[in-house]
Parts: C-alpha cells; sequence; structure tokens
C-alpha cells in the first residue's frame, strides 16, 4: 500500500538523514516517479520530502546543541548539512534563532546566566 511505502521512507530518512539524500533516491525506492512521490509523501506527512529531511537534521542538531560542546560548523556537517551558513539559515527559519542563541538559552554546558 501507499501508506507503507512512506512509512517505509520516513524509516529511511530518519535512519540515514545525515547522508545527502535525494528526491529521485527515494522515489526510486519506493518504484514511484518522483511526482508521484512526491505528492504522496506530502499527502502522508502534510510536509515535502525535502521538509522532512530537514526537519530531522534539525531536530537532531537541538539535541546536540544542548547536549555536547561541538561547535556548531561541527553539528552542522554531522547531522548531513554541506555548510555552517546554510545550517545556521535553516535553523533560524524554524526556530527563530541562531543554533547559538538557542544553545546558550537551552543548554546546561553553556549556562550564562551566572556570569
Amino acid at each position: 500500500s501507499v501508506s507503507y511505502l512512506i512509512r517505509a521512507t520516513i524509516r529511511y530518512i530518519e535512519k540515514y538523514y545525515k547522508e545527502p539524500i535525494t528526491l529521485n533516491q527515494l522515489a526510486e525506492q519506493t518504484g514511484l516517479s518522483v511526482s508521484r512521490f512526491s505528492t504522496l509523501f506530502k499527502k502522508e506527512t502534510g510536509y515535502s520530502a525535502y521538509q522532512y529531511i530537514l526537519n530531522c537534521r534539525l531536530q537532531a542538531s537541538r539535541l546536540l546543541l544542548t547536549g555536547t560542546t561541538q561547535p556548531i560548523h561541527e553539528i552542522a556537517e554531522h547531522v548531513g548539512f554541506s555548510d555552517s551558513s546554510t545550517y545556521i539559515f535553516s535553523f533560524k527559519n524554524k526556530y527563530q534563532c541562531t543554533p547559538l542563541q538557542y544553545r546558550n538559552k537551552n543548554s546546561p554546558l553553556f549556562d550564562t546566566s551566572h556570569s
């Protein structure tokens, strides 16, 4: 069924979001055309495949921002962004703050309130 194919795609994305993933690759795995796959994915999830991958990457980065002292550029690379400026732009677009602002506000490792 279509739902099964989309669920399998979601599992794949959640496992491999750190890797480069293309729409063609995802469609090919389901045996659907790119346009049919895109339409069904959006219908089932409410997101485009690209948005879903981006959300997975950003969500994973939030955990790294608050749970590690890794530099921002390493986190960006670790979660699958090709460069840190794209990562920072995407993060700010979704969460209305930069990754550094998010870390400073939410991480016990970077508690700046006692300075």
